[in-house]
This record gives structure tokens, sequence and C-alpha cells, in this order.
């Protein structure tokens, strides 16, 4: 799941990069958000399936590390 997630954001930081900074974000959350609601509803078994934290931690790390970099560094592309 992390190798997803992280190919996700930065195909679409390289696809929104003439998008305000505020949607570029947005695009760039849905993917991970996805995958850590989807192991957050199996952890309190409301979906099918098993809970996993290294899973929780694939999907929610590249996310953090993209909002964590300056603005300088994304501005430039990938």
């Amino acid at each position: 799941g992390g190798l997803w997630s992280t190919a996700y954001i930065l195909i679409m930081h390289c696809a929104c990069r003439f998008v305000s900074t505020r949607k570029r974000l947005l695009y760039v959350s849905v993917i991970p958000l996805i995958g850590v609601a989807s192991e957050l509803l199996q952890a309190l078994h409301l979906l099918p399936g098993v809970f996993d934290w290294p899973d929780l931690i694939a999907y929610a790390l590249p996310l953090a590390v993209y909002k964590t970099l300056p603005t300088s560094l994304k501005g430039r592309g990938v």
C-alpha cells in the first residue's frame, strides 16, 4: 500500500503543478486518506479485513512527508 500511495502522490503532484497549492494538497491526499480510513474502519470492525499497523503507517507516512516538505521543493516538480 505504501508504494501505491507514494506513486499516487508523486503523479498527482506533477499532474497538478498548475493548480493552487490548496487544491493540489486536496488531490494528492485523496488516496492516502482513503487508505488510512479503511485501516481505521477495519480496526473498529466496521469494514471487513484485518487491521494492520504497518499498512496504516504505509498509507500515512508518504502523505506526512509530502506535507512537511518545504513549499520551495514542492514547487520545482518531482
